[in-house]
């Protein structure tokens, strides 16, 4: 939990250092090209960034009312607690969506005489962070960034492997990051094809004359 915040406060210092972070950038390029092209960069993957915490605030957003509304209809207690605690949970890729699920079941044992009753609360907490996990951020996300949903998937499962829950949190801006670069760097733009498909940014789509010319140039 610790590791997340600090990668939100990280990545919120970057995103408000604006001018400087782009001037830093500038300074360590050597000719007028790279330094155009490093601003290209830093200024999609910012633009790029805030768009997807925008994108996965709002989903969060609409969980944590369907979850209120929810646990209001099934007459349980403190529905606008819950929520809150399901928006903010739901920052955490997949282990926010479970301690959210076990607390709304040791809620509902409080609250109801029988487990069935429970689990049927329990239930429909799984059955929206389910909905919302599996179909509306992946393919919410993927639309408005134009990352695959199964890439997606895929980035998620292996950085949490990899760096558990705060390599979940930085699979999918790491991402974003990657396809800003394979859009810029004619180098990268087998790997961007590879990953990315035929989304491909104007500089993919230059002639290949106009390519081999700038290329020539450098």
């Amino acid at each position: 939990m610790g590791q997340v915040i600090f990668t939100l406060v990280l990545f919120f210092f970057l995103t408000a250092s604006g001018d400087m972070f782009h001037e830093m950038l500038v300074q360590t390029a050597s000719t007028f090209k790279d330094k155009k092209r490093a601003i290209q960069i830093s200024h999609d993957i910012e633009r790029k960034l805030s768009r997807y915490f925008l994108t996965i605030t709002a989903i969060n957003a609409g969980l944590g009312v369907a979850v209120g509304l929810a646990r209001w209809g099934l007459g349980m207690p403190s529905p606008l607690l819950f929520g809150v605690l399901a928006f903010a949970f739901n920052y955490i890729p997949f282990l926010g969506a479970i301690a959210g699920v076990l607390l709304a079941f040791i809620i509902a044992v409080i609250s109801f005489d029988t487990v069935s009753s429970a689990l049927v609360v329990t239930g429909v907490y799984l059955g929206l962070t389910t909905i919302e996990g599996q179909l509306v951020t992946p393919y919410a996300v993927g639309r408005s960034l134009k990352l695959n949903p199964v890439l997606v998937f895929f980035a998620v499962a292996f950085w949490g492997w990899a760096w558990s829950v705060i390599g979940m949190f930085i699979a999918v801006p790491a991402l974003i990051v990657l396809r800003v670069f394979s859009e810029k760097i004619p180098a990268l733009e087998g790997l961007g094809i590879f990953l990315f498909g035929n989304e491909a940014a104007p500089e993919q789509r230059a002639p290949k004359e106009e390519r081999a010319a700038e290329q020539a140039e450098t």
